[in-house]
Formats: structure tokens, C-alpha cells, sequence
């Protein structure tokens, strides 16, 4: 072994550690604060009431929360309404978890709403009734298909051939509705209250629901 070769083991770790030598040690940078997402739109509730809705969620989701709330859902929407409440249910990013039961059901609904539009259009160019059971039962609740598929023949089915005067099919409808997932106006209601989002209006009495004329403020 060399005469020095002792030195050179201490002396190269000396240079190799920084912190022997005294070197201050590397700060890591602080994590930023993240900021509470908050927001606030004015709406304009049954076409006059003005009201203010906040929330403690991002702007884009609370006016998507507004768009298919009560009021904003027609009980009997066309097919674009249909598409546009679809569309918006799509869009619905980052929903307080309270708001999943309400998506669900107004899903649920409105795929029965589109199951009957199509079908009631095929059994009347078909002339025949029983295209609108068929295509419609998975929509009916299994204890109250018989009922519905009793109903629907008495109204439709005549001595004369099927019967589709607009007064017959209003029946029709009005039975169909009567027995397909309802709206889902109170779970909304519910939904939104635990996720501490609110309709603040001027008026003594609290909203029903949303409705149109909507501007967003941050």
C-alpha cells in the first residue's frame, strides 16, 4: 500500500458530501395553497323572480347543475329537449356524489320518454298496438305491466280498427306517464341542499326549482 493512500479516502469524501462541508441543504418548494372552489350566477326563476345561485363547486358545473334542474326538465319535452338534457347530464363534470340518485332517475325517465315517442310513431304506422307494449315494457315496473298492457288495448284497440285520435293517444300517453320512473323533482331538491348549494330569491317563498334567463358571475 502507498504511504498516502490513507489521505485520499478522507479527503475525497469530504469533497463528495456537501453537507460535511457545510453546504445548506436543498429547500423544497412550499405546495401552494389549493383554493376552495366557489361560485354564484344570477338566474331568473319562472321568467321574473330574480334569484342568485351559489355553490361551493366550479362555475361550469353549477350552471350545468342548473340546466336540468326542476323547471328546466318540461314534463312531456320534445325530442330535442330530451337531447339537450342528455347533453347537459354528459357534460356534468365534477357533481356533488349527492347529485347521482337524481342523475340516475331523470336518465332513467327520460330513456322512457324516448322509448315511447319512437314507439307510439311505429305502432301507428303500423297500425298496431302491440308495437308499443313490446317496445316499451322494460320501462314498466314488472307488477304494473299487466295493469299497463290492460289499459293501453281498452283504449287503443276498437270494434272499428285501433284508435289514434289525438285524444286516444293523449290517454295513452297519460297512462304511460303514470307508471314510468317520475320526475325526480324532490331528490333535486335534496341533492342540492346537502351539497350546500342554493337558490337565494327575492321572495318569501323558496323556488321550485331553476328556470330560464341564466348569467353567470364569478
Amino acid at each position: 500500500m502507498r504511504p498516502h493512500s490513507r489521505l485520499i479516502g478522507p479527503f475525497m469524501l469530504l469533497v463528495a458530501s456537501p453537507m460535511v462541508m457545510g453546504a445548506p441543504p436543498v429547500k423544497k418548494p412550499a405546495p401552494k395553497a389549493t383554493e376552495e372552489k366557489s361560485c354564484e350566477y344570477k338566474v331568473s326563476l319562472f321568467g321574473n323572480l330574480p334569484c342568485l345561485l351559489t355553490g361551493p363547486v366550479a362555475c361550469p358545473t353549477l350552471q350545468s347543475i342548473h340546466s336540468i334542474g326542476p323547471e328546466q326538465v318540461p314534463a312531456q319535452p320534445t325530442a330535442k329537449q330530451i337531447k339537450d338534457i342528455n347533453d347537459a347530464l354528459q357534460k356534468l363534470k365534477g357533481a356533488p356524489s349527492s347529485l347521482d340518485v337524481y342523475q340516475k332517475r331523470l336518465k332513467k325517465r327520460l330513456a322512457a320518454q324516448v322509448a315511447y315517442a319512437d314507439s307510439i310513431a311505429a305502432a301507428k304506422s303500423k297500425n298496431d298496438i302491440e308495437v308499443l307494449l313490446k317496445n316499451t315494457k322494460e320501462h314498466i315496473s314488472p307488477t304494473k305491466l299487466k295493469d299497463y298492457e290492460t289499459s293501453i288495448r281498452k283504449l287503443v284497440i276498437k270494434p272499428t280498427g285501433p284508435a289514434w285520435d289525438s285524444a286516444t293517444l293523449d290517454q295513452v300517453r297519460e297512462k304511460y306517464e303514470s307508471l314510468i320512473e317520475p320526475y325526480p323533482e324532490e331528490e333535486f331538491h335534496r341533492a342540492i341542499k346537502a351539497a350546500n348549494i342554493k337558490y337565494n330569491c327575492d321572495s318569501d317563498e323558496p323556488p321550485a326549482g331553476s328556470a330560464e334567463d341564466l348569467t353567470g358571475e364569478e
